[in-house]
């Protein structure tokens, strides 16, 4: 009936808070993967799981980069103001990523890492973990 809009505006109910839904979902899954990827690093691999696993994590992390910009340009402000916190989560797991994995996925992280720099919609916070990114990780793999 609410699709409908046979309900009155008293009656209709909000929308679910998807968000928050996929921000925990998010989460879950991202803890979940550093863990497995980060124990697998200090037990010396984990083979081919473990590979899909570390995999799942760049993926997941370089995805919601991917996201993130291509909300900023379509959706603005609001909707970006939503997915700061998941956004941060990532840069923060790209920040902790072993060093091999780090260096296998340096070009398709660099790339989308220099276009949120530059993006309109990013927080100071966010612009400082994308900093030590820089500056920890992508500067030390220039300079080696």
């Amino acid at each position: 009936m609410q699709a409908n809009g046979a309900l009155a505006p008293r009656d209709v109910l909000p929308a679910p808070p998807l968000i928050e839904l996929e921000r925990t979902a998010f989460e879950a899954l991202l803890g979940a993967l550093k863990r497995a990827v980060g124990s697998q690093a200090k037990g010396g691999g984990g083979g081919e799981v473990g590979e899909k696993m570390a995999d799942l994590l760049v993926s997941l992390c370089a995805g919601e980069l991917e996201t993130f910009l291509e909300t900023s340009g379509k959706f603005g402000q609001e909707e970006c103001a939503y997915r700061r916190g998941i956004l941060h989560d990532s840069l923060s797991a790209v920040l902790d990523l072993p060093e091999a994995l780090f260096r296998g996925n340096i070009v398709a992280l660099f790339t989308k890492l220099s276009q949120l720099i530059s993006c309109e919609h990013v927080t100071p916070e966010i612009l400082k973990v994308t900093s030590r990114i820089f500056q920890e990780r992508i500067l030390d793999f220039i300079q080696a």
